[in-house]
């Protein structure tokens, strides 16, 4: 009788490949088959490279088989699931251009998703309640004020296994 396993259950980041580690024993051809709509560099080898589709990435994962057809003249097979994790990178938005007063403070309206860790920082002397939350308040410096404008940057970092950084900026004007 063949014996299947597909491997450990896996993650990556959406941007990259998975090579899968499949093994089997008293088998005469193997299997690879997705849930997903992904492709294999070779499905009918016991260690191929799995790319996940555009869907796949969305689904957030895929469930993948490994079928081991026995040897004959026995007529059974085995098979084995592993679930591959499909992490997206992430995204950030500082919100529009905005504008106020001199004596006034700025109520930041950012967005990011598939983050791990947020860092807002300022082109000029103002300060953040808070620089690591996604909509901290903005009190402007002498600086700032005497330039009449300054440049805030929203800078995400991705969840692992990802290691992308997101930054958008907007623009102050005082």
């Amino acid at each position: 009788l063949s014996a299947a396993n597909a491997g450990p259950d896996d993650e990556i980041c959406e941007d990259s490949s998975c090579g899968l580690t499949g093994q089997a024993q008293n088998y005469s051809s193997v299997l690879w088959e997705s849930s997903g709509s992904g492709t294999f560099n070779d499905n009918s080898i016991l260690n191929p490279v799995y790319t996940p589709s555009e869907a796949d990435i969305l689904a957030g994962s895929v469930t993948l088989t490994l079928t081991a057809q026995s040897v004959s003249p026995c007529n059974s097979s085995a098979s084995d699931e592993m679930i591959l994790i499909i992490q997206q990178s992430a995204s950030a938005s500082a919100g529009p251009d905005d504008e106020i007063c001199a004596n006034a403070v700025c109520f930041q309206n950012g967005q990011a998703e598939y983050y791990s860790s947020i860092l807002w920082t300022s082109s000029g002397t103002g300060t953040f309640n808070d620089n690591d939350i996604l909509n901290p308040v903005y009190t402007p410096g002498e600086a700032d004020i005497l330039s009449g404008s300054v440049t805030l940057t929203l800078t995400v970092q991705s969840v692992s296994p990802c290691d992308v950084y997101a930054s958008d900026e907007m623009i102050l004007s005082i």
